[in-house]
């Protein structure tokens, strides 16, 4: 029986061919799905347990609620394990860490999923949500989606497999996301691979139905095929004009000197007002978090998928012990008076051994 009331809605539809499609509901809608450990935790058993059974030919996931697809990780709650005292509550102290080591967990299993996955995103798709999203072989935007990793406004760090999204992407474009925080539409997602495909309506359930068409076989290879081609045929991104995102100029970059880095996208000639929110973002934003950025494009050119999640467990884990994540939550979401103080007034403040010790 469906538990409508869970935050993650799992369930399974029976195919035309007697096979099932495992579905993901992200069911939330309040904080806008943001994940909690124990939302984490129910995906990944579910999807466990599905890439063993022959009879599971794809697996679904969506989000209710108008606003968002997924927002993220409930960063509120990650503020208060970073908090809390061991001694009084060792529980809430350690949920920081197995909240980041189980959602690494879900995004590798998704990236590496042997079962074609389908993800439908709408309205805000950030930092986590974003990650599940880049992580499933089939990801259909809707319009009107706001796609982004924001994490250097709260002193964090583009995550959940955003190293491994960077690397398809061209260099000034990642490294600008990453270091402002820009939004994506749906077309810029479509133009850039970040998403495969496009579809006009919240509801689900026709693509499921036709999904649940498909003449599907014990053959996974095969699934993916039959998979691939539907796709290709049913949900075509329409051709778009040119997102925000092509208006970033050509730009010079270092990456072995973040200092440097930073500076030149700063300079970047103003008057959109697209490229000049960025630069706010990037001035007012965490210098440690630009530091750590720069770093983690600059390695992960050379990291496969279990590398980069290594890469980023090992940078979350650091994050979480060091001041500027609570500060960067508590100026944003706690006090709410966005007057963070950071670590360190600039990027060129940063001192290397600081930067290397979250690698």
């Amino acid at each position: 029986m469906i538990d409508e009331q869970s935050e993650i809605i799992v369930s399974e539809i029976q195919t035309q061919s007697g096979h099932f499609i495992g579905t993901l509901t992200l069911n939330a809608p309040k904080r806008m799905n943001s994940l909690t450990l124990e939302m984490v935790s129910t995906m990944l058993s579910a999807l466990v347990s599905w890439e063993t059974r022959e009879e599971i030919v794809c697996v679904v996931i969506d989000g209710r609620g108008e606003r968002a697809f997924c927002a993220g990780a409930d960063i509120k709650k990650l503020y208060f394990s970073c908090m809390a005292s061991g001694e009084e509550d060792p529980e809430l102290t350690s949920y920081a860490t197995q909240f980041f080591t189980m959602e690494y967990q879900l995004d590798r299993l998704l990236h590496e999923y042997k079962i074609p996955t389908v993800c439908l995103v709408h309205g805000v798709v950030m930092g986590g949500g974003l990650g599940i999203f880049s992580a499933c072989r089939h990801r259909l935007v809707m319009d009107g989606s706001r796609l982004a990793y924001p994490e250097i406004t709260i002193g964090l760090f583009a995550d959940a497999g955003a190293s491994i999204l960077f690397q398809k992407m061209p260099l000034k474009v990642a490294l600008f996301l990453a270091l402002t925080g820009s939004e994506l539409d749906s077309g810029d997602a479509l133009a850039l691979g970040v998403a495969t495909h496009q579809f006009r309506s919240l509801d689900s359930t026709s693509l499921l139905e036709r999904l649940s068409g498909l003449k599907y076989s014990a053959d996974r290879e095969q699934n993916h095929e039959l998979m691939d081609s539907f796709f290709q045929a049913e949900y075509q991104g329409e051709s778009a004009p040119p997102g925000p995102w092509a208006k970033i100029p050509e730009w010079k970059f270092d990456l072995e000197d973040a200092s440097e880095t930073v500076e030149q996208l700063l300079a970047i000639p103003g008057g959109d007002p697209w490229v000049d929110a960025a630069k706010d973002n990037l001035s007012s934003g965490c210098p440690v978090t630009a530091a750590i950025t720069v770093e983690q494009i600059r390695r992960a050119n050379d990291l496969g998928v279990a590398e980069c999640f290594q890469m980023e467990l090992k940078i979350a884990s650091r994050c979480i012990q060091l001041p500027d994540f609570p500060e960067g939550v508590r100026a944003l979401l706690i006090d709410k008076d966005r007057q963070p103080t950071w670590s360190y007034s600039k990027v060129s403040d940063v001192p290397t051994d600081y930067v290397l010790s979250h690698f």
